[in-house]
């Protein structure tokens, strides 16, 4: 696996690990999702996901999260999620107008026990995060109450 163009993305750090995640609908003319990713000893991540992108957002999110062989769901992991929720403040929405926290493209690479992300933004620049199994289930969830 490791010939593949996204093999990088098996590497990612701890800083990378996703523990939590709010969605809020985009109200804006684009449409999507802002999400506020949740990293432990990082600072919170807020992320806009225009319409086309979030719906490949959750289309990875929930293939990775049925496919076949994953361990269940940790209710563990489900509560640390919730206690860690972050709240989506009114400054948040200043990444509408910051190409460099705007998701142009998404790939994905799944691992054992996470679904590696490399999201390409709008001013080409590059972020990765992993999101562990349970994760990828409960943000799946988020977006469909949310959109």
């Amino acid at each position: 696996m490791t010939g593949t163009p996204l093999s990088h993305l098996l590497k990612l750090g701890p800083d990378r690990v996703v523990a939590s995640a709010a969605v809020a609908r985009n109200g804006g003319e684009e449409g999507g999702a802002l999400i506020l990713f949740v990293r432990d000893r990082q600072p919170p991540l807020p992320l806009l996901f225009i319409s086309g992108v979030v719906e490949s957002l959750g289309d990875a999110l929930r293939a990775f999260a049925r496919a076949g062989g994953r361990a269940p769901e940790d209710p563990a992991l489900a509560l640390r999620f919730s206690l860690k929720r972050p709240r989506i403040e009114e400054s948040h929405w200043a990444v509408r107008h910051d190409d460099s926290r705007v998701v142009d493209t998404i790939r994905a690479l799944a691992a054992t026990n996470a679904l590696a992300l490399e999201l390409v933004m709008q001013d080409r620049g590059v972020c990765h995060l992993a999101l562990p199994a349970g994760v990828t289930r409960l943000l799946a969830d988020e977006l469909r109450a949310t959109l």
